[in-house]
């Protein structure tokens, strides 16, 4: 009875730190609308939260199948490891302590990494008088590389924690396969 209590925690945890980590994301956006890595994420964590919360109440409710519960785990889990992948596409070749400078010491220019990462610039608006209007330009010059560095390192853990979400839903899946088998297939919903 223990063991499946904790593999609905850990899956419980995991998606809510994506989806936490998503609606941050979303939420630095400052021109247009966040990327669509960034809802999905979000959608995903949610979803990941509540197949761990219908899990855990099918370890006391027998009327929830184990068919039922692991259609909802695979679905979480799909949605969760399309989501990092989305991730890791977007985040292809980004260094994030490389990307630490990202505005040009010399002079206000922004880089390649700034312009090539929409996860975590903030959205791009009118041009204002020095060329460039990224959300990161609301910063200043003297905090822009560390705000930029935060959430590429919050992206980055993100990304991480999206596939520990999709392991965990997959783990709980499959502890419910094996306990229906040792119950000889009976839709016994506790694992």
């Amino acid at each position: 009875m223990i063991l499946p209590f904790v593999s609905r925690a850990i899956q419980a945890l995991f998606a809510a730190v994506v989806l936490s980590l998503s609606i941050v994301a979303i939420r630095w956006q400052v021109y247009g609308k966040a990327p669509a890595q960034s809802g999905f994420a979000s959608f995903a964590g949610a979803l990941g939260c509540l197949a761990a919360a219908i899990g855990i109440a099918g370890i006391w409710i027998t009327a929830l199948s184990t068919l039922i519960l692991a259609i909802i785990d695979g679905l979480a889990g799909v949605c969760l490891l399309i989501a990092g992948i989305t991730y890791v596409i977007a985040l292809r070749g980004l260094d994030c302590g490389e990307a630490a400078h990202i505005l040009d010491d010399k002079q206000w220019k922004w880089l390649p990494a700034a312009i090539n990462h929409p996860l975590l610039t903030g959205g791009s608006g009118p041009k204002s008088d020095d060329g460039y209007a990224m959300g990161l330009s609301r910063y200043g010059e003297d905090k822009i590389n560390g705000v930029f560095t935060d959430r590429c390192h919050k992206a980055k853990a993100n990304m991480v924690f999206m596939f520990l979400a999709f392991a965990s839903c997959v783990a709980a899946a499959v502890l419910i396969w094996v306990h229906r088998r040792r119950n000889g297939g009976r839709m016994s919903s506790r694992v």
